[in-house]
């Protein structure tokens, strides 16, 4: 059989992991197995994003750097702070006797100053504009050194423990934390300044108010005065008299108040119950939060938030209101909303509240409480009236409205999601014991049924599942149509959705345990964060590192026939495409015809000793090197022959700042067909 000399074959990398099913029987272009990179909505793998601690304060990724020319008589150590005439820096870096990288500026600079390290002479700023440009690689590892300098000054939230907690409102991110007694909960802002504490506040009962009592007044009882900063009617109404429920009142005056009559600013009148209590936080547990607008208005959305320990709260931004659902165990560990109403958790029960006032759970008034037979794990308002209900052994769904009537029907799904696994991204996925699932519109069944993601992801799933943490849908710059599940362990699996589809998933690896995390719009930037083991907050964005840690990255592809399958090539030579955001280098080796040990010659001549599950000797890589932020086509040879090749792609920095591969062309010659014996 005659065959072209030359020929140019391209494998378009797409699908992410495929690990099901014989390895030549996969798609070109899917993963045998993969490290920190994710499937890329335009197609192609990308790094994964890093990641940096965060407070508020002013992010290590902001720090710049500045190179003067010093002329040193006695150079300091790198991270050295130094005084230069009115301002001060830090040494980053002493590139040579004429150019040093200074870090954290602060004042003007003048060349002919004298430069003192801890108030000894010791140089002379030379130049301020030295000679020669700088490449992008120095560029990347400049702004690491200064990252790095800024970092220490960057706090985890206070207290002991783990992070228990993330969310951000209308701008602000807020953060939980056991105290450092481990005697309560704590609940900190992140601000310039790094991470203060909230004033909880305190609340005070109530009976028989009149119309007149309302949030703004100055509630007054003999010499005890207080701020009236929310209204909490449980039972009965304002207009009728006869009612009971609680006040959130601040800046307390005077001492303790009592029971008794008490008014309030232009002519409330009502009978407090007894004296205030502080509005506490109970110690451990996970917070889950939801951020809603129920009031209908263009503005009003407010954080509502559970924690498994403690009593379900609404929070304003200011003012924290503690929920009241009656319950003998109020303690609810999932949140949701659905048709103006806020649904919450308890063991099996799900309880509903008043209409459009989410902290009132009065069942004369419109609360309701379903029993579903098994321990819920979240919730998921679906299009129309559906609300997915996932408990431990299996889902259901709600179709109808509290006012017409509500049917609880059984989820096609034999496998229950882990608790707080259920997400809802382009359509409805939720990570189980058994793997991942998808959810889908079902006229068969008159609501919603499991829809199997396949085989291909599953044992990635089932990994993550095993010390499943926490779950996300990621909406970034760059990551649009994420959705993240991750473990305590670090580890994690990243899905690129299209309506009910996964379309393609990968394995990220982190040196911490994610303990909760929170996607959205924070201010005009769509933000997403994660608390940790260690205590930190921390952002995940387009970052060299994970929070000054290298980032390890590797895939292997699916063996490539290159739609000539059991056809001899040599394979000449393997263009690149890919993109890089500043500076990248990546090593790559390539495996012949499925990593046979007829080939393991031409295979030791890129890589020593890599094959399945192998030992890769990195130093004997090929490694290319490009400095752009277009895509570029770099070669890199070969010299092999197979019936099919099998690339791996490795990298490991700290000043990468992302890069994507795209798509590989070969440069190939056909030679023969292989006998199969």
């Amino acid at each position: 059989m005659r065959f072209a000399k030359d020929d140019v074959r391209w494998v378009v990398m797409a699908g992410g992991l495929v690990t099901a099913g014989p390895p030549q029987a996969r798609r070109e272009g899917t993963l045998a197995a993969c490290l920190n990179y994710e499937p890329a909505l335009e197609g192609g793998y990308r790094r994964t994003k890093g990641y940096e601690r965060f407070s508020g304060k002013p992010a290590p990724s902001s720090a710049p750097y500045t190179i003067v020319g010093i002329a040193w008589t006695a150079p300091p150590a790198a991270n050295t702070a130094v005084t230069i005439g009115a301002a001060t820096a830090v040494v980053a870096y002493i590139e040579s006797a004429t150019r040093t990288v200074l870090a954290e500026v602060v004042g003007g600079i003048v060349a002919g100053t004298p430069v003192l390290v801890a108030g000894v002479p010791s140089g002379v700023v030379s130049t301020l504009t030295p000679a020669g440009g700088i490449s992008l690689e120095q560029d990347a590892t400049y702004l690491s050194l200064a990252a790095d300098i800024r970092r220490p000054s960057i706090a985890a939230v206070p207290g002991s423990g783990a992070t228990r907690g993330v969310a951000s409102l209308e701008g602000e991110v807020y953060a939980w934390r056991d105290a450092a007694d481990g005697l309560s909960g704590l609940m900190y802002r992140a601000t310039a300044a790094g991470w203060v504490q909230v004033d909880l506040g305190e609340e005070i009962a109530f009976s028989n108010a009149n119309t007149s009592v309302e949030k703004g007044d100055v509630l007054t009882r003999g010499g005890v005065t207080a701020n009236v900063m929310a209204v909490v009617v449980e039972t009965g109404s304002l207009a009728s008299g006869v009612n009971t429920g609680r006040l959130i009142i601040s800046g307390r005056a005077g001492g303790n108040f009592t029971a008794g009559a008490a008014t309030s600013t232009g002519g409330g009148a009502l009978t407090l119950g007894g004296a205030q209590t502080a509005i506490t936080l109970p110690p451990g547990g996970k917070y889950r939060s939801i951020a809603f607008n129920f009031s209908g208005a263009s503005t009003g959305e407010k954080l509502y938030v559970v924690n498994g320990v403690g009593r379900a709260f609404e929070f304003d931004g200011t003012t924290t209101t503690p929920i009241n659902t009656g319950d003998p165990n109020d303690k609810p560990e999932h949140v949701g909303q659905h048709l103006s109403r806020l649904i919450l958790a308890i063991d099996g029960s799900m309880m509903w509240s008043n209409a459009g006032v989410p902290v009132v759970f009065d069942g004369i008034s419109g609360a309701q409480e379903f029993a579903v037979g098994a321990k819920i794990t979240g919730y998921a308002s679906l299009s129309g009236k559906a609300l997915a209900i996932f408990t431990d052994r299996g889902g259901k769904f709600l179709e109808g409205a509290p006012s017409s009537g509500m049917e609880l029907q059984n989820l096609n799904a034999e496998d229950g999601a882990l608790p707080g696994a259920a997400v809802f991204a382009s359509d409805l996925f939720a990570l189980s014991n058994s793997g991942l699932l998808s959810f889908r519109a079902s006229q068969k069944y008159g609501g919603f049924e499991a829809n199997d993601v396949g085989k291909n992801y599953q044992d990635a799933a089932i990994a993550v599942a095993n010390t499943f943490s926490y779950a996300c849908s990621v909406d970034m710059p760059g990551s649009e149509n994420q959705i993240r599940f991750m473990g305590s362990d670090g580890s994690g699996l990243v899905c690129l959705v299209a309506g009910a589809k996964v379309v393609a998933a990968t394995s990220i690896q982190y040196p911490v345990g994610p303990t909760c995390m929170w996607s959205g719009l924070v201010g005009t930037r769509r933000r997403t964060f994660f608390g940790a083991t260690d205590g930190f907050v921390y952002e995940i964005a387009e970052l060299p590192s994970f929070d000054g840690q290298d980032i390890e990255s590797y895939f292997k592809l699916n063996p490539a026939s290159l739609k000539s399958a059991y056809v001899d090539k040599t394979f000449y030579d393997c263009f690149v495409s890919l993109t890089s955001q500043r500076f990248s280098s990546i090593k790559c080796s390539f495996e012949f015809s499925s990593g046979s040990p007829n080939k393991r010659e031409t295979l030791v001549q890129s890589v020593s000793g890599y094959g399945a599950g192998g030992v890769w000797d990195i130093a004997s890589w090929d490694t290319f090197n490009w400095d752009a932020g277009s895509e570029q086509m770099p070669k890199v040879r070969i010299g092999g022959s197979g019936h099919n090749i099998s690339p791996t792609f490795y990298s490991r920095s700290k000043i990468d700042f992302g890069h994507t591969i795209n798509n590989l062309a070969f440069r190939v010659a056909l030679r023969k067909t292989t006998r199969m014996s």
